[in-house]
């Protein structure tokens, strides 16, 4: 995990400030290189807020130390640094803006804590009420489930390092060669293959459904 500062300067100061904060959580490959990530930071900063942006594990050009990247599951990461935020600056109003598996987090995260939460209020924006496989695979002839596997093999292969010997020496799981043999994987089978594993999951079918915030969303 990693937080982009947004502003004049690489840290927020004066911590006794009364200047809100907005904590960003992109999408699925969202970082500070993003249209619509560097928009919201701009227009967030020139409203008032100081910008703080979490990256996922593994984006925002941080290497990863362990064998873990983010998912819809990683609900943790972003409780972790949101709790992080609000121990560091206690006297600031935390908002929060989450778009598309970041939005879900958010709400996961919303609904987990409930009255506990020390986000102040939060937009929750394009997120996925329900992760589906099926819609996955069909959605544009399969093409959206496509480029997401992409997205991973290209976060996958930066952190080949880190990676690939875990995989292997873990599951068995040759990663280069099994990317060799299915170039147009999709996302559904990159979670069957790859993210089950990584969380501690069985079937892909209970990943989604554990990680998709329909259930939350009456405790939010």
């Amino acid at each position: 995990m990693a937080y982009k500062f947004h502003g004049p300067v690489d840290e927020i100061g004066e911590e006794n400030s009364k200047r809100p904060i907005m904590v960003l959580i992109p999408g699925f490959t969202g970082d500070k290189t993003k249209l619509y990530v560097a928009t919201a930071m701009n227009v967030s900063y020139t409203r008032g807020y100081d910008v703080i942006l979490i990256n996922h594990r593994g984006l925002g050009g941080i290497k990863i130390s362990t064998p873990k990247l983010y998912s819809a599951c990683s609900q943790n990461d972003t409780s972790e640094a949101i709790d992080h935020i609000a121990a560091k600056y206690p006297n600031r109003q935390l908002f929060a803006l989450g778009v598309s598996l970041g939005s879900n987090l958010l709400v996961n995260l919303m609904g987990s804590q409930g009255h506990h939460c020390k986000l102040t209020a939060a937009t929750a924006f394009v997120g996925p009420i329900k992760f589906d496989g099926v819609r996955l695979r069909t959605q544009l002839g399969g093409y959206y489930g496509r480029v997401l596997a992409k997205s991973m093999k290209r976060i996958l292969t930066l952190h080949h390092d880190v990676m690939a010997p875990y995989l292997k020496s873990s599951f068995n799981i040759d990663i280069k060669k099994y990317w060799e043999d299915n170039p147009k994987l999709s996302i559904h089978e990159f979670d069957e293959l790859i993210s089950v594993k990584l969380w501690g999951y069985t079937k892909r079918a209970d990943l989604y459904d554990e990680s998709t915030c329909y259930h939350r969303i009456p405790n939010v």
